[in-house]
């Protein structure tokens, strides 16, 4: 995933190592705290995967609640997370279980 990053640190919160971790452990939810999530990303986010790409928070916050309806269970772990001053780094694993989701 890519993000487009024009504001300055002072209009959101800065993203510290353990809120990137909390931040990623909510993506293994069918329900993420989106409230959360929002602070930290840019309105402008660009996610690109292989299967497509998705500008700006609501295409983001749409294309993975679709992702999730596909699934029973998910989860994410996170592995490892590093910082410095200019770039974060998260690595993370994803494991799911495909079948329709009851509402």
């Amino acid at each position: 995933m890519t993000t487009t990053d024009t504001q300055t640190s002072t209009e959101r919160p800065s993203l510290d190592v353990d809120t990137a971790r909390t931040i990623y452990l909510e993506f293994g939810k069918h329900q993420p705290d989106w409230a959360l999530i929002r602070r930290h990303y840019h309105p402008e986010v660009q996610f690109k995967d292989p299967i497509g790409e998705h500008d700006g928070f609501p295409a983001f916050q749409q294309m993975y609640t679709s992702f999730t309806r596909r699934y029973v269970e998910m989860s994410i772990e996170v592995h490892r997370v590093m910082r410095d001053q200019e770039v974060m780094f998260l690595h993370w694993s994803m494991r799911v279980r495909p079948g329709k989701r009851l509402p």
